[in-house]
């Protein structure tokens, strides 16, 4: 875990939290458990507290010797495309990345051209990481790339590709450098 700081939690200390006072450490803890669910999506186990806070993610680490570990990573989209302008019948590829969050990283890939309201799911959440993609048709498309981490959290990112017709004369130069 990257940037643990360590909270030396006192007994018998008193703590005040939203209007109350705990009067041990065990009534704070639940104390701040309960303000948390109020206030953000929570994931927990026995000695973890998972915030779930839009795109960003505290973890709070609860150790043995009554201290509190936490980390604080923002869930990030790296995400690419090979090139943003091709001519019809051309491929581009479609990486996923990320960085943040908590590994493992699912990837989803899709697609709205745009003479659509709706999105076209190319691959659906999955491991792969690069998806070649072959527009069918010229225009403007706009691909969209989600990165889920293994808590759920989403990010998402856009990119716009421009997808030209191939003039006659391309057609015959290329032939010709073809054969």
């Amino acid at each position: 875990m990257s940037d643990i700081s360590k909270i030396k939690i006192p007994s018998g200390t008193t703590y005040e939290i939203k209007d109350s006072v705990a009067r041990n450490e065990i009534d704070m803890l639940n104390e701040f458990y309960r303000t948390l669910l109020n206030i953000v999506d929570v994931d927990n186990s026995k000695d973890t507290l998972i915030l779930n806070i839009g795109e960003n993610k505290v973890q709070l680490i609860f150790n043995d010797d009554n201290t509190v570990g936490w980390d604080y990573t923002k869930l990030e989209n790296k995400s690419i495309i090979s090139v943003t302008d091709i001519k019809l019948g051309k491929s581009i590829i479609i990486t996923g990345e990320a960085s943040g969050g908590k590994k493992p990283y699912s990837y989803k890939f899709e697609e709205k051209h745009e003479s659509e309201q709706d999105y076209y799911v190319l691959s659906d959440f999955g491991k792969t990481t690069e998806r070649p993609w072959q527009p069918q048709r010229t225009g403007t498309y706009d691909i969209r790339i989600t990165v889920k981490d293994s808590t759920n959290a989403t990010v998402e990112k856009n990119f716009e590709l421009i997808v030209a017709a191939v003039s006659s004369d391309a057609l015959i130069i290329e032939d010709f450098y073809e054969k």
